[in-house]
């Protein structure tokens, strides 16, 4: 794995909390149209009724299974690359990327927090990512 593959993925860790967030709350979404269809199929309806409403709710049964594969998926990837952050030994390097690219803090924050220079945490970020691709190429 590149450099810029491993920068790539410590970018997205952001962006997937983002998105489990909103598939969720699509999810919960799927669940309210889940009850009410469900509750409009204990009806007695006429066939072609019961025919419509039971392809609605496999329809939306099949929506949630995306999901939900979607949202374990992100979450593999999110621990995958937490894993990888865990595997840095010093703690200022291993520091560094969590606040950057889990928790999603500005550089000023980082700095400030941590009484540092803005060159000492960048130097911190790029030394534990070239750790990381001689940790992931060597294993």
């Amino acid at each position: 794995m590149t450099k810029e593959e491993i920068v790539e993925r410590l970018k997205n860790l952001k962006k997937i909390d983002k998105a489990i967030i909103i598939l969720q709350r699509k999810l919960k979404e799927l669940d309210n149209n889940y009850n009410h269809i469900s509750g409009s199929f204990e009806q007695k309806v006429s066939s072609s009724k019961v025919n419509t409403t039971e392809k609605k709710l496999i329809n939306t049964l099949k929506k949630k299974d995306d999901i939900i594969d979607q949202i374990v998926t992100l979450t593999e990837e999110k621990f995958s690359v937490t894993d990888l952050i865990n595997k840095l030994e010093e703690p200022e390097e291993w520091l560094a990327l969590r606040m950057i690219y889990l928790h999603g803090y500005g550089a000023a924050e980082i700095c400030k927090e941590l009484k540092v220079s803005k060159t000492t945490l960048y130097r911190a970020r790029d030394r534990a990512i070239e750790r990381l691709e001689a940790e992931v190429n060597n294993s």
